[in-house]
């Protein structure tokens, strides 16, 4: 079921499903449209969880100002969740989502009982740094194929790439300008980004996964946080940024962490 919540003048979108007791929070990275425009394959993909969990998925404010950032995503999200009556939840990001989690959950210890972040970093690094400052510039020169071209390159592993070419083309051709001010807005909020002096804060149990071959954010990113979290590290090999999408066992992953009880909640 696809619904909004408006807390002041935010209103968010966001995607539920499931008949599970215990809640389960995605949040999504960046993308270049709104994710609940593809609701029913993000119910197809994230089926399993359905049954303990009943899922969320949050997806950026509408109307989002130009200079909104990361905490301001994190912030509005726990407000939603509040306004929801969301508590002790699975939280899951990937990418930016992972820098919001990460921020949500170091500001908000009681929304979260267990977190598992993908592919993401909690502070910049050259490669992050490199990847967004030309994505921001090629979202707003308004080449689309340029734009298309590299940021895919990056997301994906060559064979993953040309199996999804055609489709991955289209996506390109079919966004908007305010779809490329919306993604521009995003990359910059992820150039800025740095969460080193809240990740500390971060007492829940945490799973981090990324691949050593991430060509957007670098798999050390994982890494530092799982070294810095005492979490549990999943690193692949292979695969590039979007090893979610591409790691046929990616999602175990997550379900068997989920599963495992809570050392907050007992439950």
């Amino acid at each position: 079921m696809s619904s909004s919540v408006t807390v002041g003048d935010v209103t968010m979108d966001y995607l539920t499903f499931g008949t599970g007791t215990k809640p389960m929070v995605i949040l999504p990275g960046v993308s270049l449209f709104p994710v609940l425009r593809s609701a029913p394959a993000i119910e197809a993909t994230f089926r399993r969880f359905s049954d303990r969990h009943t899922v969320w998925l949050f997806d950026r404010r509408r109307n989002m100002p130009e200079d909104y950032s990361v905490s301001d995503m994190a912030d509005d999200t726990a407000a939603a969740m509040r306004a929801l009556g969301l508590s002790d939840v699975h939280l899951y990001g990937v990418s930016q989502g992972g820098m919001i989690a990460q921020s949500l959950t170091a500001r908000n210890p009681d929304l979260v009982s267990r977190l598992a972040i993908a592919s993401t970093i909690c502070r910049p690094n050259e490669v992050s740094r490199e990847t967004f400052s030309r994505w921001v510039s090629l979202s707003e020169s308004g080449d689309r194929v340029a734009w298309n071209r590299f940021m895919f390159s990056l997301i994906y592993s060559p064979d993953y790439l040309k199996k999804y070419e055609r489709a991955f083309d289209a996506l390109a051709k079919m966004g908007s300008d305010e779809d490329y001010r919306r993604l521009a807005i995003l990359c910059r909020a992820c150039l800025t980004f740095d969460g080193d002096g809240e990740v500390g804060r971060i007492t829940c149990p945490v799973l981090a996964v990324g691949s050593e071959q991430d060509h957007v954010l670098s798999g050390e990113g994982s890494r530092e946080i799982a070294e810095r979290l005492g979490g549990k590290l999943i690193l692949y090999p292979d695969y590039s940024h979007a090893v979610y999408d591409e790691a046929p066992d990616f999602l175990d992953h997550i379900a068997r962490f989920f599963d495992e009880t809570d050392e907050k909640t007992g439950g």
